[in-house]
């Protein structure tokens, strides 16, 4: 009798271990809680529009969405696709200030104030 095992490939093995100790199930979970969504396989598949199947990898840290369903995970929880991938950066996007939209002069000026803030201030007096 001849049995065949097939191993997991190293590659899997080091992303798998990365997911699990890098927190993207409690993160998904806890933004879950926060958006008042019920953490199950069930509910989660009806909101994101996935396999029940799908939501189990995720929770338990068996696999990472594509970039795409991230991003519609991230905007559904309202929280930053990076935070929920990587836990870097803010948590929400209501924590950035997107000043794109703002006229040169407003932006110059808020370069202004922001540096103000980062100078080190001379307690010295000029003699």
């Amino acid at each position: 009798m001849q049995v065949k095992c097939v191993a997991q490939s190293y590659s899997a093995l080091i992303q798998n271990h990365w997911m699990n100790t890098h927190g993207f199930p409690e993160r998904l979970k806890a933004a879950c809680r926060d958006a008042g969504l019920p953490v199950t396989q069930p509910a989660l598949a009806r909101a994101f529009g996935l396999s029940t199947t799908t939501i189990w990898h995720y929770l338990h840290g068996e696999k990472l969405p594509s970039m795409d369903t991230a991003i519609a995970i991230a905007g559904k929880l309202g929280v930053c696709v990076e935070w929920l991938l990587t836990g870097n950066g803010p948590q929400r996007s209501r924590d950035t200030l997107d000043i794109s939209q703002l006229p040169d002069a407003a932006k110059s000026s808020l370069k202004t104030l922001l540096e103000s803030f980062s100078e080190p201030k001379n307690t010295e007096k000029a003699a």
